[in-house]
């Protein structure tokens, strides 16, 4: 499976990126690795359009975006960068759970009817989710076809 983004096109991203410390200092395995699962991670979401071929490996390219957007691939690296991180989208959403969390000087309460949209969405970057979301169909709406 081929990646949205190419190491070389991240190490240019996060070249003019603040914070980029997590990607600057991994391996190149380690890289190439988040990078995969970033992709899958990307592949998971419902896009608008049609894949040009149903036998691409990729969400992308689309009937509507024949080539990959900059914002797809900003995103891949985004949440390649999360991985790089340690962030576990399924550890993110359990910490929501929380209820309450009690130290002797300290207490924490977690609203737990509230769960961010991109960790619904298995999203692990904030910042991914923003570049994504415009390419992604209106979960709200319904499509009716006639058979």
């Amino acid at each position: 499976m081929s990646t949205y983004i190419t190491i070389e096109e991240a190490d240019v991203y996060f070249n003019t990126r603040l914070w980029s410390d997590a990607w600057l200092n991994a391996s190149l395995s380690d890289k190439i690795k988040a990078l995969t699962m970033a992709t899958q991670i990307i592949n998971n979401l419902k896009f608008q359009g049609m894949k040009v071929s149903p036998n691409q490996d990729l969400e992308f390219p689309r009937d509507i975006h024949t080539q990959i957007p900059d914002n797809v691939k900003y995103a891949c690296a985004e949440i390649a960068y999360t991985l790089l991180q340690g962030v576990d989208i399924e550890k993110e959403i359990a910490k929501l759970r929380v209820v309450a969390d009690r130290l002797p000087s300290v207490s924490v309460t977690y609203d737990t009817t509230i769960i961010p949209e991109n960790l619904l969405a298995g999203i692990p970057s904030y910042r991914a989710w923003v570049l994504l979301k415009p390419y992604l169909v209106d979960m709200a709406e319904i499509e009716v076809s006639r058979v």
